[in-house]
C-alpha cells in the first residue's frame, strides 16, 4: 500500500509518495506544486485542491500525513505567511477527506514518534531515512517524505495505531 506526505508552504506544496514499511520505505514519487501566478487567493487554493486530487487519483494512497507547523511557531512576526500556509493545509485536508484517504496530522514530533524516534530534526540532517536516500532534496521535500513514511504506519499496523478511519 502507498501513503502520501504533504508539507505546505504559503506559495506551494511539497508532496511525496512512499510504499513499504516504516522500517524499509521506498520512495515512489515526490514533487513540488508551485502556486499559480494569480493574485486571487481563492483561485490559488482551488488550484492547489485540484493538484492534490490529481496526486491522489494518480497514486491512490491509502493514508496521508499532513505536516503542520510547530506549535511554538505561531508567535512569530510573520503571521500573514503562517495564516496563508494554514489555509493551504486546510485545502489539502479537505481534498484528502473528499477522496476517502485516511489522514493524520501533526508537527515534526508526532511524525518522529510514529517512526520510533525522539529526535525529529535528526532525520532532516541525514542523507537517508532507513535506506531511502534524499541527499539532494530540499528540507521541505524531506519533511513531506518523512510525513509519508509516518503515514505508512496507518495501514501496516494490525490495530492501525489510532489512525482515523482505520479498523
Amino acid at each position: 500500500m502507498k501513503s502520501v506526505g504533504f508539507r505546505a508552504e504559503c506559495e506551494g506544496i511539497n508532496w511525496a509518495i512512499v510504499q513499504g514499511s516504516t522500517a524499509q520505505p521506498v520512495l515512489i514519487a515526490y514533487d513540488y506544486i508551485p502556486a499559480p501566478k494569480v493574485n486571487a487567493e481563492p483561485a490559488r487554493l482551488a488550484y492547489f485542491r485540484e493538484r492534490v486530487l490529481a496526486v491522489v487519483r494518480l497514486h491512490e494512497p491509502a493514508s496521508a500525513f499532513v505536516r503542520f507547523p510547530e506549535a511554538y511557531g505561531r508567535g512569530n512576526k510573520n503571521i500573514t505567511s503562517n495564516d496563508a500556509r494554514l489555509r493551504v493545509e486546510g485545502v489539502i485536508l479537505e481534498a484528502l477527506n473528499a477522496s476517502g484517504v485516511r489522514v493524520l496530522t501533526g508537527a515534526l514530533r508526532p511524525i518522529a514518534a510514529r517512526l520510533g524516534s525522539d529526535e525529529p530534526k535528526a532525520y532532516l540532517s541525514r542523507d537517508d531515512l532507513r535506506g531511502l536516500a534524499f541527499p539532494r532534496k530540499a528540507p521541505n521535500s524531506r519533511e513531506a517524505i518523512l510525513a509519508a513514511v509516518a503515514a505508512l504506519e496507518c495501514h501496516n499496523a494490525d490495530d492501525a495505531n489510532g489512525c482515523p478511519g482505520a479498523g
